[in-house]
């Protein structure tokens, strides 16, 4: 009896989907291209196309990574994404060899630059194809490529020392570009021909007038926004208001952009929150909204009110969560969220306002759409156990939910407790925090709360990451670790010796 064979398109599909899961480890997603040729042959092309080196992108590792590129059994091949730092030694690489790698290059990414000559030479000739450019700019601006610089579709500049030539880049990518952000760190007088925030604001106020989806710009010193997110409020997929924008204003930009899908805003007062709600529950588009909550003292009494977001489905929070306390006990929320994310060092029963954490759990028992939970949890002291596992039982009875992360100080693993009966979660992520900053050591036997079968713990850089029923993939044995440790020093060894 012959089994029956998936079509080989859905079979692809599979494996774009375990590819693109961020809970699978990188080395499981190697194994894949084992399975076959033709496999190997589709991830190749396809989805095995990021290149990131978090040190100088040197000339020496240009032309090694240009010869392995062409390496039959190499799984990278070309290119689309590259990320890298301090490159200012390619400017003396064969431009061949250099073509090799950047020919196909889709998205750049410069983490760190720390010279005014360090950046090489970002030009359509380069990288023919690029389409997003991301360069974070410490020292002067280089000017030397403007006039050569690749047709962007979105470009994103953190600048120290902006200049005059910033004004000319816009003008030379104007006709292509749909995404533009760009930030200030600082402005030093010391460097001459610098660009002053209101100039930029004023050009931008004119610039490509609805015709960009998202429009970002930030200074330290301040600038003008609102002109310029006005000149774009037929196109605006994506806002931020949260600086350099009254609150009038932005509520007016709320209003006037139609085309609205994410939201970026600031709240301090119930007032604005009603205010908010009235304006986006008139934009069905609008699906995604990002809270930064800072509530005066004045404000924190409690009221009773009904808070309902009519379209949203992926709602992020931090500050002072409290004011959402209405949003949790208001019926016409339960069906429609589908991500919920609270950022909230103090959201624990016994924190400052005792009402928050009964009301998110009666909106946790009613709720039946959410698939992702992200909340951070204090303890604070042995009090609070049994209220985190009532919380854990909450949400193993939850009837939708497939991803939950917790962000936990050390403390009791009690909320864990029950997750081990959800018949829904997939995936759980924990990641233990010290008391004030994130913690750097390895994670000790103590600090780890096991979860029971069916999930399985996996634990990579302070984080522990639950699957359920596994996945099927075990890391190197010790004795495997052990034979590529001395493998390794022998190589140094040899290419030491071999140098002399």
């Amino acid at each position: 009896m012959n089994t029956p064979s998936l079509p080989y398109y859905i079979i692809q599909l599979i494996i774009k989907e375990i590819w693109y899961c961020s809970y699978t480890p990188f080395k499981y997603k190697l194994t894949l291209a084992l399975i076959n040729k033709n496999l190997f042959n589709y991830i190749s092309s396809n989805l095995a196309t990021r290149l990131e080196k978090n040190f100088p992108l040197t000339s020496k590792y240009v032309e090694i990574c240009a010869n392995h590129l062409d390496t039959s059994l190499c799984l990278l091949k070309n290119i689309r994404e590259l990320v890298c730092v301090n490159t200012h030694e390619t400017t003396h690489c064969n431009q061949n060899i250099l073509f090799r790698v950047t020919e196909h290059v889709e998205s750049l990414k410069i983490l760190y630059q720390q010279r005014d000559d360090n950046v090489f030479s970002i030009t359509s000739s380069q990288f023919p194809n690029l389409k997003k450019c991301e360069i974070y700019i410490i020292g002067k601006f280089n000017t030397s490529f403007i006039d050569q610089f690749p047709m962007v579709e979105c470009l994103v500049l953190r600048i120290s020392h902006p200049n005059q030539s910033l004004i000319e880049l816009l003008k030379r990518i104007e006709p292509t570009v749909k995404q533009l952000s760009i930030e200030f760190n600082t402005v030093d007088s010391c460097f001459n021909n610098i660009l002053n925030p209101s100039e930029l604001s004023e050009y931008l106020s004119t610039y490509k007038t609805n015709q960009l989806e998202t429009c970002f710009v930030y200074s330290s010193i301040g600038i003008q926004s609102y002109s310029m997110l006005m000149n774009q409020t037929q196109s605006l997929t994506s806002l931020n208001t949260r600086n350099h924008v009254q609150i009038e204003q932005a509520f007016h930009l709320i209003q006037e952009c139609h085309q609205l899908k994410s939201l970026k805003c600031s709240i301090t007062t119930t007032g604005e929150m009603k205010t908010l709600m009235n304006l986006i529950n008139c934009n069905p588009n609008l699906t995604q909204l990002n809270l930064y909550l800072v509530i005066s003292q004045v404000e924190k009494q409690y009221e009773i009110y009904q808070l309902y977001f009519k379209y949203i489905e992926d709602l992020s929070a931090t500050g002072n969560i409290e004011i959402l306390i209405p949003y949790f006990q208001t019926d016409i929320n339960r069906n429609q969220l589908k991500i919920l994310s609270l950022d909230n060092p103090e959201f624990g029963y016994h924190s400052k306002n005792n009402n928050l954490y009964p009301a998110f759990i009666q909106y946790l028992q009613n709720n039946h759409s959410l698939t992702e939970l992200n909340i951070s949890v204090k303890f604070y002291n042995n009090g609070d156990s049994d209220h985190y596992e009532q919380l854990s039982m909450i949400l193993y009875k939850h009837p939708s939910l497939k991803i939950l992360c917790l962000n936990t100080y050390k403390g009791h693993p009690n909320i864990l407790k029950y997750l081990d009966k959800s018949e829904t979660l997939q995936f759980i992520t924990l990641e233990i925090l010290s008391m004030f900053t994130r913690s750097e050591e390895p994670l000790k036997d103590t600090d780890i709360a096991m979860i029971k079968y069916p999930f399985k713990l996996y634990t990579t850089n302070g984080i522990c990451r639950y699957y359920r029923n596994g996945i099927n993939f075990e890391p190197l044995s010790a004795k495997s670790k052990l034979i590529s440790y001395f493998r390794k020093k022998f190589n140094n060894l040899y290419n030491y010796w071999s140098q002399k």
